[in-house]
């Protein structure tokens, strides 16, 4: 089974991340960041998919613990996960 773009990308910024993303501006969604991530209007899209991904990828880690959002790595990002934009005061904490 294959991950998503936005998952694999926001995965990689989140492990070599020590310290938890911004989230002053609104998140994209799973769909929206996929987009952009796979062919952006521009540099800002392509930026704000990149931080989505990363904040989104912190969110799954802090909700379902890092050795179940790594797991997807082999098994796939569930299709049940919801599909969400997450404000700023949903952020998880490390």
């Amino acid at each position: 089974m294959s991950t998503t773009l936005w998952f694999r990308e926001g995965l990689v910024l989140a492990l070599t991340e020590s310290k938890l993303p911004d989230a002053s501006g609104p998140a994209m969604t799973d769909v929206e960041m996929e987009a952009a991530l796979r062919q952006s209007k521009d540099r800002a899209e392509m930026e704000k998919a990149y931080a989505s991904a990363r904040s989104r990828v912190f969110f799954l880690i802090g909700k379902y613990g890092k050795p179940t959002v790594l797991g997807w790595l082999h098994a796939g990002v569930p299709s049940d996960l919801p599909d969400v934009s997450l404000p700023a005061a949903q952020s998880p904490q490390q």
